[in-house]
């Protein structure tokens, strides 16, 4: 299903070059989003959006609007949380599904920056895990 945006007056922002440059983290979640529900790993992570990857197809068209549950990994201790995303891009290969997302609306912010917090102690910055 999908979701009309509950910021209607809001305007997206394309992202210019500084806030790229953003510290970036992954970490694996379960997350639903339209009718799918299991673990992926959230990659990317900032507090303007993050891509997904799973080994199962997620039916998600660009440029539409969905609500997604995140459950966190138990030990970052955070309730789950809702975001209104926007698909921006897809893609599927044999064996797993991408998809990148910008974050649209958080109806708790708060939650949303303590998760990315958690993952600055706990997580790997995006740059790290790729020299390994």
């Amino acid at each position: 299903m999908i979701f009309k945006s509950l910021m209607h007056d809001a305007e997206i922002h394309t992202l210019n070059i500084d806030q790229r440059k953003a510290e970036r983290f992954s970490s694996i979640a379960q997350v639903t989003v339209d009718g799918f529900s299991g673990y992926a790993v959230l990659n990317d992570m900032s507090p303007t959006g993050f891509s997904i990857t799973s080994k199962t197809y997620v039916a998600l068209i660009p440029q539409e609007h969905y609500m997604m549950c995140i459950i966190p990994e138990p030990q970052a201790n955070l309730e789950s949380f809702e975001l209104e995303v926007e698909v921006r891009w897809v893609q599927s290969e044999e064996t797993t599904f991408h998809a990148g997302l910008a974050i649209v609306y958080a109806p708790n912010e708060s939650i949303v920056q303590h998760y990315i917090d958690y993952l600055k102690l706990h997580g790997k910055r995006m740059h790290d895990s790729l020299k390994s």
